[in-house]
């Protein structure tokens, strides 16, 4: 019964957890959250990376604190920073709750970029 609980518990943790990144991209990319809004999770970011350890490989540590430094994100980068940030949050969730805000920046960061591309590419129609 306790291992039923724990799992239940888990799967509402992950629901809770998905549902906040929903609303981070969502928010990025109807644009009421900005970059210089979640620029102060880059701090946090910087931190947990310098002591990740494997299964996150260095390079893509590397990586990831290539990305969170960009200001500027292709499609491709904030896919890949979304990426990167899923893995470091379930290889970490169980050892730092901290872990959640990288994963809640790259969400936010992928739904900016989406809505800077989509703008970009449809110039006549107003944002949505």
């Amino acid at each position: 019964m306790r291992r039923d609980v724990n799992a239940g518990f888990n799967r509402l943790a992950n629901v809770i957890n998905n549902v906040g990144e929903i609303i981070a991209v969502y928010l990025g990319s109807r644009g009421v959250l900005k970059p210089e809004d979640v620029y102060i999770l880059r701090t946090v970011i910087k931190g947990l990376a310098s002591t990740a350890t494997n299964p996150f490989t260095e390079a893509e540590r590397r990586r990831l604190l290539e990305l969170v430094d960009k200001d500027d994100l292709t499609i491709e980068e904030a896919e890949e920073l979304h990426r990167l940030a899923r893995k470091f949050y379930e290889e970490y969730i169980d050892k730092t709750p901290d872990a959640f805000k990288v994963l809640l920046y790259a969400a936010a960061m992928l739904g900016i970029t989406y809505r800077k591309y989509a703008l970009g590419k449809q110039p006549n129609q107003p944002p949505t």
